[in-house]
């Protein structure tokens, strides 16, 4: 009966958010990705990392994740570069087929002038998404820098 009446005095939304972390995941990642948007990263990194610890097998939570740290590393702090690292991978782990986090590791690695891993996760990437210009351009760009002339034709 206490507890009934503990949930009682919470407001609809609380009482989602205490029974549903999935969903106030959800709403922290997407105040993450507002953040992101206004180049606010240290914020959308509170938001992001927040969710995680309600949804930490969350494919795209820890692509999100990743994809602010590398920014952060475009920005200005290179020593972001191996948690986007870590973040694309562990997106990769929770769901295999993320093609996006493939992509975007190869992109990291690109940043890096890490060529042939680049071409390798573009490589990953195209397994699961054969069709998109942009990953096909810079697969052959990473092919081409890590002195691999006949896949990068």
């Amino acid at each position: 009966m206490a507890g009934c009446q503990t949930l009682g005095d919470l407001t609809g939304e609380e009482q989602t958010k205490k029974t549903n972390p999935v969903s106030e995941a959800q709403g922290l990642s997407q105040r993450g990705v507002e953040a992101m948007r206004a180049n606010k990263f240290d914020e959308a990194s509170v938001y992001f990392n927040a969710a995680l610890k309600l949804d930490i097998q969350n494919s795209y939570l820890q692509f999100l994740n990743g994809l602010n740290y590398h920014l952060q590393g475009l920005r200005a702090d290179k020593s972001k570069y191996p948690l986007a690292e870590q973040g694309y991978n562990l997106a990769i782990k929770f769901d295999a087929t993320n093609w996006l986090a493939r992509y975007y590791r190869g992109l990291l690695f690109l940043d890096q002038r890490q060529f042939t891993l680049a071409r390798d996760a573009f490589a990953d990437a195209l397994l699961f998404n054969d069709k998109d210009p942009d990953l096909l351009y810079n697969f052959a760009v990473a092919a081409y820098y890590a002195q691999d002339p006949e896949t990068a034709a």
